[in-house]
């Protein structure tokens, strides 16, 4: 199956316009349309697994949808914030937050992957969920960052947002244990609940 780039998929569409009038794309009729022309180029990218195996994939992915948006909420002590009006690092207190109750970690997916409770007070586990966080925030930036820009709003809060992710992570993972100033409370106790 050939590589479908953006610049083809959208030529594929407007020939799908063109050839059947219509103006708007819904995805079941787009189906209907393409299900019967087997030499279509894109016909692989929907049509290549059988039946049972695309309920398979669509089942999984109601799998994941099942733990995705359970949530913890957890009473943390970070040693600083972040003030976004004044970009300025402040120090931290006392916030409740409401995190993932699962994750899936990126390394393990490739092997089959797999959901782990998130634990709020292990390091790694934290850099996984902000290196995801950093992750979706680009994605949204890569998708949206035009429609910002057309309604005039600076994409720099987010992109700055990104980037204190990326220094957090990389001070997560060079000090082998985090440093927590002594007028600080001490790192988040396991004040759990289910959300």
């Amino acid at each position: 199956m050939a590589k479908l780039t953006r610049a083809r998929r959208q030529v594929i569409l407007d020939d799908y316009f063109q050839n059947t009038g219509r103006s708007r794309y819904v995805v079941g009729e787009f189906l209907d349309w393409l299900e019967p022309r087997t030499s279509h180029e894109c016909w692989e990218w929907f049509f290549k697994l059988s039946d049972k195996e695309a309920a398979r994939r669509w089942r999984e992915g109601r799998a994941r949808d099942f733990v995705s948006d359970l949530r913890i909420t957890v009473k943390v002590h970070p040693p600083v914030t972040y003030d976004l009006g004044s970009f300025q690092i402040v120090p931290g207190g006392s916030v409740l937050a409401e995190l993932p109750a699962y994750i899936s970690p990126k390394q393990d997916r490739a092997n089959g992957g797999g959901y782990v409770p998130l634990d709020p007070t292990a390091p790694a586990a934290m850099a996984e969920l902000y290196g995801q966080c950093a992750d979706d925030l680009r994605n949204f930036l890569a998708r949206y960052g035009g429609t910002l820009r057309a309604a005039g709003i600076p994409e720099d809060g987010v992109q700055a947002t990104i980037d204190m992710l990326k220094d957090k992570i990389a001070l997560m993972t060079t000090s082998p244990t985090p440093t927590v100033p002594p007028t600080q409370p001490p790192p988040p106790e396991a004040e759990l609940k289910a959300a």
